[in-house]
C-alpha cells in the first residue's frame, strides 16, 4: 500500500510509537521483531478511541502481517472503519482490495465510489486510480469516460503521481479524452519515469528506439529499457535482451542478452522463451544447447506462441 498523502492528526500515537521504538527489545526478541508489535498496538488504541488514521494504518499492517498475524479480511475491515471516518488512506486502500477481491469480494463499482472518495479527500493517489478505471472503461467493469479520466489523472499528475502521469501520456497518444499531443505525451512518459513508473519508462524507450516524435537514439532508448526492466516491466527485459543480442546502442552481449530472455520467459512472456530457445539452438553466442532449447521452445508453446509449437514439434536431439 502507498503511504497516504494526508492523514488525520497523529501526535499521540506517533509519540508512542517513538517511545516505543527507542526502548529495549524485551528478552528473547530484537527491536525489529518488537517494534512493529507495540505500533500495531498503540494503533489499535488509537482506532478503538476512533482516530479513523490509526485504523487505516493498523489495517496496512494487518493486512501484510506487520506486527500481527496477516488477516487480509481484518484489515479490509479495518480499511472500511477509517474509510467511513474520513481517512483518504483508508478509502485508497478499502478501493484497492476491492477492485482486487483481497479480502472481499472482488466489487470494480465500489472500488471507484471509494477512490472518489479519496480523491476528494485530496489524495492524488485516489484521483489517479479512478482516472486509471475511466480510461479502461468496460474492460475494467465502468462506464468508459476519456474526458474524466483525462481530468482525475492531470489532478493526480500534478499531485506527483509518477503512474498517473503515465497514463495521461497515453491519452494524450492516442488523443483520447485530450486533443492528439505527441510532444506532451512524450513529456508525460518523462515524467512518468522519473517518479519510477516502469510503463512511462519503457513507452519513452521505444519512443527513442523508433524516432517517433524525438530523434532516434538506440542509446538512450537502452538505458530506458534497462531502467524500466529493473523496475519490473518485463517487456522491456525483453527489449533490452533484443539490444543486447543485437549490439544496438550497446555492446553487443548475446550472454546478458540470453539471461534477460529467461527472466522474461520466467515471468511468462512466450517471445522470450522462443528467443532463448534461439539463441541455444543457434549457438548464437551462447554454448549451443538443443536439449535446453526444445525445453524453452516447448514453454513458449505451452504459453500460447505458435512459432514455439513448430520449433518444439522436432524430433528430440539424441541424449549424449
Amino acid at each position: 500500500m502507498r503511504p497516504a498523502a494526508a492523514l488525520s492528526a497523529w501526535s499521540a500515537v506517533l509519540a508512542t510509537v517513538a517511545a516505543c521504538a527507542g526502548t529495549p527489545a524485551p528478552p528473547g526478541r530484537t527491536a525489529a521483531e518488537s517494534s512493529p508489535r507495540r505500533a500495531a498496538a498503540a494503533y489499535r488504541v488509537a482506532c478503538a478511541g476512533g482516530d479513523a488514521g490509526a485504523c487505516a494504518q493498523l489495517g496496512v499492517m494487518t493486512g501484510s502481517g506487520e506486527g500481527l498475524p496477516a488477516d487480509l479480511v481484518a484489515a479490509a475491515a479495518l480499511y472500511r472503519r477509517a474509510c467511513s471516518g474520513g481517512s483518504a488512506l483508508g478509502c485508497f486502500d478499502l478501493a484497492v482490495v476491492e477492485s482486487t477481491g483481497l479480502g472481499v469480494p472482488r466489487d470494480v463499482a465500489a472500488a471507484a465510489a471509494h477512490y472518489a472518495q479519496a480523491c476528494d479527500a485530496g489524495d492524488p493517489a485516489g484521483c489517479g486510480e479512478l482516472g486509471a478505471l475511466y480510461a479502461i472503461g468496460a474492460d475494467a467493469g465502468i462506464e468508459h469516460d476519456p474526458l474524466r479520466a483525462a481530468d482525475l489523472l492531470a489532478t493526480a499528475c500534478d499531485g506527483g503521481e509518477a503512474r498517473a502521469c503515465g497514463h495521461l501520456g497515453d491519452l494524450c497518444a492516442a488523443g483520447e479524452g485530450v486533443p492528439r499531443d505527441e510532444p506532451r505525451a512524450l513529456a508525460l512518459y518523462a515524467r512518468a519515469c522519473d517518479g519510477g513508473d516502469p510503463p512511462g519508462c519503457q513507452q519513452l524507450a521505444a519512443a527513442y528506439a523508433d524516432g517517433a516524435g524525438v530523434p532516434a537514439d538506440a542509446a538512450r532508448a537502452a538505458a530506458l529499457y534497462r531502467r524500466a526492466c529493473d523496475l519490473g516491466a518485463v517487456q522491456a527485459c525483453a527489449d533490452l535482451a533484443a539490444a543486447l543480442a543485437q549490439g544496438r546502442g550497446v555492446p553487443a552481449d548475446p550472454a546478458a542478452a540470453l539471461a534477460l530472455y529467461r527472466r522474461a520467459c520466467e515471468r511468462h512472456d512466450a517471445p522470450s522463451c522462443f528467443a532463448a530457445a534461439a539463441l541455444y539452438d543457434g549457438g548464437h553466442g551462447v554454448p549451443r544447447d538443443p536439449a535446453r532449447a526444445l525445453a524453452l521452445y516447448r514453454r513458449a508453446c505451452a504459453l500460447g506462441y505458435d512459432r514455439g509449437c513448430d520449433e518444439s514439434a522436432r524430433p528430440a536431439p539424441p541424449p549424449h
